[in-house]
């Protein structure tokens, strides 16, 4: 098992590509409307994708380890959209609604749809 320094930058750099402006976005559509909470179903749904495009993005480039270079990098894409969880309502007023369980339950997510980004980058035909 070998972390790949640049496998992880970049599988990092896409999981914050999308993640950032989904979870700015959705924190200040939560904070400043008042919608019933079904819509959140997108926005959850987003960076569940968010987190296999890291994992993809660093696993491309980790030819040793794809599957551990891309759970590391969604689990510190992770990191990245809690501090955005946290910036924007401090930011704006409100309260953070981060719980335990929540983080726990999202930590989880973040590395399992980073390994299979990892997966599915050992199937492109360049590897192969």
């Amino acid at each position: 098992m070998k972390l790949e320094r640049v496998a992880l930058t970049r599988g990092i750099i896409v999981g914050l590509v999308f993640i950032v402006p989904v979870a700015a976005l959705t924190t200040f559509l939560k904070d400043t409307f008042d919608f019933d909470s079904s819509w959140l179903i997108l926005p959850f749904l987003l960076i569940l994708a968010a987190y296999v495009f890291a994992g993809f993005g660093a696993g491309t480039f980790a030819p040793t380890a794809p599957l551990v270079n891309g759970s590391v990098a969604a689990l510190a894409s992770f990191l990245g959209y809690l501090a955005v969880r946290i910036v924007v309502p401090a930011i704006t007023g409100h309260d953070v609604d981060l719980t335990a369980k929540g983080v726990f339950i999202n930590t989880l997510l973040a590395v399992a749809f980073g390994m299979f980004g990892g997966a599915l980058a050992t199937r492109t035909p360049e590897r192969t």
